[in-house]
């Protein structure tokens, strides 16, 4: 099953590749996620022969409601995204430092206030 509209808002390579190859010819890619470097591993031909449209966004505000829709219907599981819990005393090591220097295996960290 392929999507309409992806949105990527992680900010890696790899999701961004996710995403193009989830999107359906003539649908279109939001990308949300903030890069930490420039990528240039995207699929050209992809895009141009399946007329795919990529914008960006700042911010979520139109996307919110389809995203709480999906994760409500159970069609997407929220837990999957969440890749590590810390407590908001670790926050700068565990989390914003973690972020930087290991964003491949890192999608969201949940801080516990």
């Amino acid at each position: 099953m392929m999507a309409d509209v992806s949105i990527e808002c992680v900010g890696l390579d790899i999701t961004l590749q996710q995403a193009l190859a989830a999107t359906i010819k003539r649908g279109r890619i939001a990308v949300a996620g903030i890069f930490s470097h420039p990528t240039s591993d995207m699929e050209m031909n992809d895009i141009v022969i399946g007329e795919k449209e990529i914008i960006g966004v700042i911010g979520y505000n139109y996307y919110f409601q389809t995203a709480i829709n999906l994760v409500s219907k159970g069609i997407i599981n929220a837990n999957d995204f969440i890749t590590a819990k810390i407590d908001i005393d670790d926050i700068v090591e565990k989390g914003f430092k973690e972020l930087i220097t290991d964003k491949d295996n890192h999608i969201k960290i949940l801080v516990h206030p």
